[in-house]
């Protein structure tokens, strides 16, 4: 079974994140799915990463859907905006 998710073109480009830990492992699933072995693999990597807070900045400001994004998941960074997920 595959999961589709609707393409979101953010408001903004994302700024360059040269450091960012995310780079050096394109094996856990950043956008999305994934096992909670690899989801809390994915987060811990975020915790130690130079870029986190920019990371963070960027995928609360554009309304990033999916994945994760300076550590955060996307229900976690709905609650930063003050919004709540639609069911």
């Amino acid at each position: 079974m595959s999961i589709h998710h609707e393409l979101v073109i953010p408001d903004q480009q994302m700024p360059p994140l040269p450091q960012a830990l995310c780079r050096t492992r394109p094996d856990l699933p950043w956008l999305g799915g994934g096992t909670d072995t690899q989801v809390t693999a994915a987060r811990a990597l975020c915790c130690q990463c130079p870029e986190l807070n920019p990371c963070t900045r960027w995928a609360v400001a554009n309304n990033e859907p999916a994945g994760i994004w300076g550590g955060l998941s996307q229900n976690q960074r709905e609650a930063m905006r003050g919004g709540h997920r639609a069911v």
